[in-house]
């Protein structure tokens, strides 16, 4: 039998570990994927999917395409930005990279996070 040798820098090395995993499973707990959109809109010719919905901007899908949009004005989304299925994906991940990387990095004036 070979003796097993605890070294400090591995205990360290462990903590470390073990931080990041509880980190990541508690990211990946409040990540998922909505199999219905919020609503969907009937425009005659397509349908208009609303998945995420504020004052500040607006996700929704048309005729095969993802689109953002900042707001909704007069019933409409002016400014609406179609990219593709591609895109949006890289965009989400970049967005949940971000929210991991600041939820790390605090801000330095002490405002929201």
């Amino acid at each position: 039998m070979t003796n097993v040798e605890r070294l400090p820098s591995a205990d360290d090395a462990l903590r470390a570990l073990h931080r990041d995993l509880e980190r990541l499973a508690a990211q990946a707990s409040t990540s998922y994927l909505m199999s219905q959109p919020l609503r969907i809109e009937d425009h005659g010719e397509w349908k208009r999917a609303v998945w995420y919905e504020s004052e500040e901007l607006s996700i929704i899908t048309e005729d095969g395409t993802v689109a953002f949009a900042a707001g909704r004005r007069f019933d409409h989304y002016p400014d609406e930005c179609h990219i593709t299925r591609a895109t949006a994906r890289r965009i989400a991940q970049a967005l949940l990279s971000a929210s991991a990387y600041v939820a790390d990095h605090p801000p330095t004036d002490g405002g929201p996070n």
